[in-house]
């Protein structure tokens, strides 16, 4: 499976993907497995799958991705003579019918359901597990300071009071004169 995810490294808890399908022998198949950002990890029986992301991994820095509502089809069966052994010894071919692709979330647009449910879904995974409270309170301080920085950047200075004076009453109104060759500006009405 080839993964698009931007800023992914090893510090980050694995990518929960939601597979459901069937296997070879008919058996229905409703499972969460994990992958990395290089799409190793996925281990299926032969069968044909539809893959989706449960929620987002958290990267090592504290940030999340949106969650894709794109599902992948995932088929794997035997192949001809010149496919790579699986495990099992038998020749497995894999085809996956598009890549999975994660685009970076806004930390600002970041909610404490996208941390949770990201926090729930790596504490499912005995690789992710360790790292997940800690990545988790990493989201949240990551998610914080960018609202805090969105809301400094949006407030009014002190200068800015919306067309008012500094005691509230209106600003007043400015009108050039002409002195000793110059502009100069004086308040009047």
């Amino acid at each position: 499976m080839t993964v698009v995810a931007p800023g992914y490294t090893e510090g980050s808890t694995r990518i929960p993907l939601h597979v459901v399908g069937t296997n070879l022998d008919g058996e229905v198949v409703d499972q969460t497995a994990y992958v990395v950002g290089t799409g190793a990890g996925l281990q299926l029986a032969q069968g044909d799958y539809q893959a989706t992301v449960e929620a987002s991994p958290i990267l090592e820095d504290g940030s999340l991705y949106e969650v894709p509502n794109t599902v992948i089809n995932v088929s794997v069966h035997e192949a001809g003579g010149d496919q790579a052994q699986a495990a099992t010894g038998e020749a497995i071919a894999t085809a996956v019918d598009k890549p999975l692709e994660l685009e970076p979330a806004d930390p600002a647009a970041v909610t404490d359901q996208m941390i949770a449910d990201a926090r729930e879904a790596a504490g499912g995974d005995d690789w992710s597990v360790d790292n997940a409270e800690f990545l988790a309170q990493k989201a949240t301080q990551k998610r914080d300071a960018a609202v805090k920085a969105a809301e400094s950047a949006s407030a009014p200075g002190p200068d800015d009071q919306g067309g008012r004076g500094l005691c509230g009453g209106p600003l007043p109104q400015l009108r050039g004169h002409r002195q000793y060759g110059r502009r100069a500006w004086h308040a009047g009405g």
